[in-house]
């Protein structure tokens, strides 16, 4: 929600100077030591900068795009600016358009070290915007907001138009140039052949699940029956990081579950545990991985869907995986 907000709220004031027809500014910062060193740091042109031509079909640029460095973010983004750093940002690009209908239109471009960051940025945000749209390797889309991910690089456009489908027309000639599409991180590859809730994958190098120590993980939610169940996949370095990092999680949920169980058959272990407000949990660990199950499923539901997690991991990552014949029948 705050999110929400600030996003909104930044949208709004650009908007309107878009409508008096100025080229955006930041909005106003505390001044600091790294905003002030980041201030004199000279602005390296992005590549993005290209992808922001004075035409895009009959939108018409106002003025020359701005370059911010991922250091001076915080200038134009504020606080949220340090989120989309966590995801190794390199550079954003902003330009304004308009159209002779009224149309106008803020286009960001966010440049991040690999694909797989510019992923989780975008799947971490995603959640803001409502409708599926065929832009770049996926999008979504509200009235007057578009969201998109295309290999390295984030694209948000928010704007007014008459035409409902302008803004979802300028992303579309947006993400064209940026290049050929990629798939999604590796790390998300076990939820194939699921039931997975569209538009819920994510990959997070923030907080999961209310825990600094899922940084990092994947995520989705997975129809089960007539369930839907909340899937968290951590992947360590090592079986001795999956170990202490399931240790650490089954002692945190021991300190708040109502009832705490092993399950047998699942992984390397697992256990089962519900909390005072009828909420089930299901965790285990599989060779270098801690993968959870959370939501109010009947516990029947949270094994069978455990155990085809389990035998995905052994398909997709061997090196993080016991071996079928050490896993016996519940």
């Amino acid at each position: 929600m705050l999110l929400a907000l600030r996003t909104g709220a930044v949208a709004a004031g650009l908007l309107l100077v878009i409508a008096c027809g100025r080229n955006p500014e930041p909005p106003a910062s505390p001044t600091s030591a790294a905003t002030t060193t980041a201030q004199q740091q000279p602005v390296q042109e992005s590549p993005l900068a290209a992808m922001l031509a004075e035409s895009l079909g009959d939108w018409r640029r106002n003025g020359i795009p701005r370059t911010w460095s991922a250091a001076a973010l915080s200038e134009y983004l504020g606080p949220d600016a340090e989120r989309w750093r966590s995801y190794q940002l390199l550079d954003s690009v902003v330009g304004s358009y308009d159209r002779r209908d009224g149309s106008i239109a803020l286009v960001e471009l966010y440049r991040f070290r690999a694909p797989s960051d510019a992923f989780g940025a975008y799947s971490t945000r995603r959640g803001l915007y409502a409708r599926v749209v065929p832009v770049g390797n996926e999008a979504f889309a509200t009235t007057h907001s578009l969201l998109a991910w295309k290999g390295q690089t984030v694209l948000r456009i928010v704007g007014t138009s008459p035409d409902a489908r302008a803004l979802e027309d300028l992303g579309r000639i947006v993400a064209a140039a940026l290049g050929e599409g990629t798939s999604k991180p590796a790390e998300l590859a076990f939820l194939s052949g699921l039931q997975v809730v569209p538009g819920t994958e994510v990959w997070t190098h923030e907080d999961a699940l209310g825990y600094a120590m899922f940084r990092r993980s994947a995520m989705a939610r997975i129809r089960s029956g007539d369930a839907v169940i909340e899937v968290l996949r951590h992947p360590g370095r090592s079986e001795r990081d999956a170990q202490t990092l399931f240790e650490e999680f089954r002692t945190s949920m021991t300190r708040s579950a109502k009832t705490i169980d092993p399950v047998l058959g699942v992984g390397n272990e697992a256990f089962f545990a519900q909390d005072t407000h009828m909420s089930n949990t299901l965790a285990f660990r599989a060779g270098f991985d801690v993968v959870v199950l959370r939501g109010q499923a009947p516990p029947e539901a949270f094994i069978r869907l455990a155990e085809a997690i389990a035998a995905r991991l052994r398909a997709t990552t061997p090196r993080s995986t016991v071996p079928a014949s050490a896993v016996s029948a519940p």
